[in-house]
């Protein structure tokens, strides 16, 4: 902390929750599903100056979502 709390730069707690699914069928030839969803809450990465009110940067990096098949034989 500096010598004056008002010019202190913070940022915020951020929450993030990420989902994953897969489902293998197949003993020879093995069948992967597949799905991930990173982010689906959005949360900004967010910094302010002295207190909460005083947002100085709010940076939003959206939803990503991967999904697929794999195949192993």
């Amino acid at each position: 902390m500096g010598k004056v709390a008002d010019l202190d730069r913070y940022y915020d707690a951020v929450n993030y929750m990420d989902l994953n699914a897969s489902y293998t069928f197949g003993k020879k030839i093995k069948t992967t599903f597949y799905a991930d969803a990173t982010n689906l809450l959005n949360q900004p990465l967010r910094y302010y100056q002295g207190t909460k009110d005083r947002t100085m940067q709010a940076e939003y990096y959206g939803v990503k979502v991967n999904a697929g098949v794999k195949v192993n034989f």
